[in-house]
């Protein structure tokens, strides 16, 4: 089962990591048989789609709505929002350092 992380492609063996793609992913299943691999997510966004401050403003309403959260159910929503856009933050800063 996968839950909210990156993956990274590298579509040649012999590309070095600055040429690798980044991908955010959002629930989903990894399968593994005869030597290949199978990723089903529920969400998907490339490097190249995230905006930094978008995903920082993002994260930012979701620590709001975490510590203004009034039952149970409003707690884990945000959770799992600020757990989403601080892998989206990460990749971003990749993105950001990849450029220089």
């Amino acid at each position: 089962v996968a839950t909210h992380g990156i993956i990274k492609i590298r579509r040649k063996s012999s590309d070095p990591d600055d040429f690798m793609d980044y991908f955010v992913t959002n629930g989903g299943v990894i399968e593994v048989s005869d030597n290949v691999l199978s990723i089903l997510v529920d969400e998907a966004d490339h490097e190249a789609d995230i905006d930094e401050a978008e995903a920082k403003a993002a994260y930012e309403l979701a620590q709001q709505m975490k510590a203004e959260a009034k039952d149970q159910v409003s707690l884990e929503h945000a959770q799992g929002l600020i757990d989403r856009h601080a892998v989206r933050l990460q990749v971003a800063g990749l993105k950001r350092r990849r450029k220089r």
